[in-house]
């Protein structure tokens, strides 16, 4: 199988809350068009973050991720001493604070997206009429000379870490998200300094519950887009059963679909020099959750937030970079 080694990015949300109360990103963060171009800053009700670098290590990637995160966890600390990270990808918002929040915290999303298959969430008329917001997991490549391929790449994307995700993140998506949020074959093609973007929209936050998830996650994706390069994709799933068991969180079809590649899953892994037992731990999180894995019961203690980090603490999976 070809392996795929570009540069890695996201642009990641979450929500704050302090026990039950959520804690808007606006009310201690910056805009994203701050003119100190901040790294991390508010997206409506959501917390984002982008990256100052675009690494091809993974684990580079990942430490950076751990920072951008600390550093994210202790400002919100400073503007509330309970403030806690959360993994909730679909939020309702407090009718009170929606109706006195002014437009722009409000207002839902930016640019437009592309769909791999042509479809299109459902419209809002009137942001204040939605009563929850949510939080995507956004990933981005680098690499390309040109954008001609998204399309079939976002397609393999789906078919393997799209279908895996349904089942990793069983215990945590919430299916009304892609009512009108990362519907399968949501995505955009960010222009970078050195190469064509593809930024894959469909997942949700899930891959921050853990550093290892985060990491398996991106090494599948690293995978897939390995597949997608080859003449003949060995991977068997049908694209309408691929896209109504993502866009439905199918989470029994998922499990389906992942039993019937389970060969071509570990041999696309092999190539990202898994360890047998490793391709085994990963097909098993898609089977059967993230928690199979780790316990997340608290992102601050799985990615350490509370102290400092150095790059020999990240946790690897595979033995690549």
């Amino acid at each position: 199988m070809n392996t795929w080694n570009g540069s890695l990015g996201a642009d990641p949300e979450v929500f704050v809350f302090a026990g039950h109360k959520l804690l808007p990103a606006y009310e201690f963060l910056p805009s994203k068009i701050d003119p100190d171009e901040p790294l991390i800053y508010w997206d409506g009700f959501q917390a984002e973050w982008k990256y100052a670098m675009n690494p091809d290590c993974l684990r580079t990637f990942v430490q950076l991720t751990q920072e951008l995160m600390r550093s994210l966890y202790l400002k919100a600390r400073r503007h509330n001493s309970k403030a806690t990270l959360s993994l909730q990808n679909v939020v309702t918002i407090p009718k009170p604070l929606l109706d006195k929040a002014p437009e722009q915290y409000v207002a839902l999303g930016c640019e437009p997206s592309y769909n791999a298959y042509d479809m299109q969430p459902e419209k809002i008329a009137d942001p204040r009429e939605l009563r929850f917001r949510v939080a995507g997991g956004h990933m981005h490549f680098g690499g390309w000379s040109g954008k001609g391929q998204h399309i079939h790449n976002v397609k393999v994307l789906d078919s393997i870490l799209g279908v895996w995700a349904v089942g990793a993140a069983q215990n945590i998506d919430i299916p009304l998200r892609r009512r009108y949020y990362g519907m399968a074959g949501e995505f955009r093609a960010p222009r970078y300094a050195h190469s064509q973007g593809l930024e894959y929209r469909t997942l949700s936050n899930f891959w921050l519950c853990h550093p290892r998830i985060m990491q398996v996650t991106f090494e599948i994706a690293r995978g897939a887009l390995g597949i997608a390069q080859q003449k003949s994709n060995p991977w068997v799933a049908t694209e309408e059963e691929v896209v109504r068991t993502i866009n439905d969180c199918d989470i029994d079809h998922a499990k389906k679909i992942l039993r019937r590649n389970q060969t071509v899953f570990n041999a696309m892994l092999a190539t990202r020099l898994f360890r047998a037992k490793d391709q085994e731990a990963a097909f098993q999180v898609g089977m059967k959750g993230v928690e199979n894995e780790v316990n997340i019961t608290s992102m601050i203690r799985n990615w350490k937030l509370d102290k400092e980090w150095t790059y020999h603490d990240v946790p690897t999976w595979a033995t690549r970079g």
